[in-house]
């Protein structure tokens, strides 16, 4: 009896596979994912090509305030800057939260999201994110970005 109940609440195969399927997108690169999907070959992604960097670091305030309303601050600044820098054609890829502030790490220019001028793009977008941050997030202290090609 407990066999016959654990074979109908287990899924079938290929109804587990698509969630897993669509699981994993969720963790790559749609340009990644799109290559898979069409059965391309990914060499073309190992590629060395040159992008636009650009590195926000943002000091936090009041430690108090911070620590009160952390997971909405952070959730807060990550929407923003996820929001801006997609809008730009740009990809946030890393974000790190330290004792002092945190820091973000966008690019421009990877395969797959490349535009006309991606180092124009990066530096409209840091310009936004940065007045946007100063009118929006009152807990940060100082916010610095670096735009490198």
């Amino acid at each position: 009896m407990n066999n016959e109940q654990n074979s109908k609440d287990d899924l079938p195969i290929m109804e587990l596979y698509s969630r897993i399927d669509l699981l994993m997108k969720s963790f790559l690169l749609r340009c990644v994912y799109q290559c898979i999907d069409r059965k391309q070959s990914l060499y073309y992604l190992s590629e060395l090509r040159r992008v636009t960097i650009s590195f926000i670091n943002l000091d936090i305030s009041n430690e108090q305030t911070i620590n009160k309303n952390l997971t909405k601050n952070i959730h807060q600044i990550f929407s923003l800057i996820y929001e801006l820098t997609k809008m730009m054609g740009g990809v946030l890829t890393k974000g790190l939260l330290f004792d002092k502030g945190w820091s973000f790490l966008c690019v421009f220019g990877l395969p797959g999201y490349k535009q006309g001028d991606d180092t124009a793009n990066a530096l409209k977008s840091a310009q936004m994110i940065h007045s946007t941050i100063r009118d929006q997030c009152p807990f940060v202290d100082k916010c610095s970005i670096g735009v490198n090609k």
